[in-house]
């Protein structure tokens, strides 16, 4: 019995052991970038590449995101699965972990941008609406006792002393209003706080949402806003105006002190404002994370471009089997197509074949006809395959021809030589008789 407990006990921490380790080898930035660009060929010319911060979790499966540039603008989207260190292949994940990455990316760049006491979902904002929840009930206790001191006036105040009780209704709803909004940003800050911490596939719709809740909260809370300042001006105008012998002056002045609004609630159209241009901002961001499809298509082509890419210059085991210094396509056929060695090997046909066959690839692959790219190389694969596996000649190679040229060129130049000598002779013979007395 103890030696069955001690197997579990051993077993358990045998899986916690490999489950930490695991854990501690997650694939960082620069491997992830390696395998996009050097191991593979996902990168264009003039492209440079760089990791996703965090993370992002797509079905419980962890990926990190490469995204390859073109100056500032990114390109493409690759996502690359933690596990097992694979390019994510299905479309519909792509598209989540893309939809995802940009969320993610461009929330934290607008966030460190911004400053707290300008971000929705922050303690400063939070604070901010708390602070009005107490500040609008405070200043509707004083309507009501402008709303009192109206009232005493009868007649002749009863539009204003209306208005005034219109607006200790609207100040009320407003505080309250202060309240609910205060709790939504605290809310909707823990639920950013969460997502940008470990971004997750499933949170991006929800993490918009709060985003639109806020924003309709805030509109709303603006009109509620506008309407109390309209009757707020109202009162005071209506009070000043008013002709009647039961206010001096000096009472008049002292109502319209007790309608005025707050510091902070003077602030609020400063609010509403930095909040509109946030908010387009944002919807901006979740706009452009739909795009996702697009990247999706142009990751395709990517994936098409590299498995051309990898028949044409990655590592090839069948040739490298039949020669170790033939480990890519590429060396392969340069190789058997060199101008020293192309007359050297049996078969001859495969020769030219690999010759139509490799230039059809490298063209096809520079005109981004990839597909086309794909099935030239793999015919030139073949042929090299053939070329290689008949051999080069053993035999010297029959030189009978080019050897009676090289005579028959040497016997010329003789001849020639022996023409201009004798011509030589020719002319210098007179010259001496000259000189020859009898």
């Amino acid at each position: 019995m103890v030696f069955k407990i001690r197997i579990a006990v051993f077993a358990a921490l045998l899986a916690l052991l490999i489950s930490l380790a695991g854990a501690g080898f997650a694939i960082s930035a620069d491997e992830a970038i390696a395998l996009v660009t050097i191991q593979n060929n996902y990168m264009m010319s003039g492209e440079s590449a760089s990791a996703v911060k965090e993370m992002i979790t797509y079905q419980n499966t962890k990926y990190l995101v490469v995204a390859t540039l073109k100056g500032d603008s990114v390109t493409c989207y690759i996502p690359v699965k933690d596990s097992d260190q694979k390019i994510a292949a299905g479309d519909i994940e792509i598209s989540a972990l893309t939809k995802a990455a940009i969320v993610f990316t461009k929330m934290t760049q607008l966030r460190e941008n911004t400053s707290s006491a300008n971000w929705i979902y922050s303690y400063s904002t939070k604070n901010y609406l708390y602070d009005l929840q107490n500040e609008f009930t405070q200043m509707m206790g004083r309507v009501i006792t402008v709303q009192t001191e109206l009232a005493k006036l009868g007649s002749e105040a009863a539009a204003l002393t209306q208005l005034a009780d219109e607006t200790q209704s609207q100040l009320e709803a407003i505080a309250s209003k202060s309240k609910d909004i205060a709790d939504k940003v605290e809310a909707g800050r823990k639920k950013e706080e969460t997502f940008l911490a470990a971004p997750d596939t499933n949170g991006v719709n929800s993490y918009e949402s709060t985003y639109k809740d806020i924003f309709t909260q805030l509109e709303n809370y603006k009109s509620d806003y506008t309407a109390i300042e309209t009757n707020i001006n109202k009162l005071n105008q209506g009070i000043g105006a008013l002709q009647t012998n039961k206010l001096t002056i000096d009472q008049k002045r002292s109502l319209q002190l007790l309608l005025t609004m707050s510091v902070s609630a003077r602030r609020l159209p400063t609010f509403f404002s930095q909040n509109d241009q946030l908010r387009t901002i944002i919807e901006s961001v979740f706009n452009s994370a739909k795009n996702s499809n697009s990247y999706v298509e142009t990751l395709a082509t990517r994936r098409l471009r590299n498995e051309a890419w990898q028949l044409m210059y990655g590592q090839n085991a069948t040739l490298a089997k039949l020669d170790p210094s033939f480990t890519t396509l590429e060396k392969a056929a340069s190789a058997i197509l060199s101008e020293e060695n192309a007359a050297q090997w049996v078969d001859q046909d495969a020769v030219d074949a690999l010759s139509t066959s490799w230039n059809g690839a490298t063209s096809r692959f520079n005109t981004a006809e990839y597909e086309k790219a794909k099935d030239y190389a793999t015919k030139a694969t073949n042929f090299a395959k053939a070329v290689m596996q008949k051999g080069a000649n053993t035999t010297p190679i029959d030189n009978t021809q080019d050897v009676v040229i090289k005579i028959v060129v040497g016997l010329i130049i003789v001849i020639i030589a022996v023409f201009i000598f004798d011509k030589f002779l020719r002319k210098s013979k007179p010259k001496e008789e000259e000189y020859d007395e009898p």
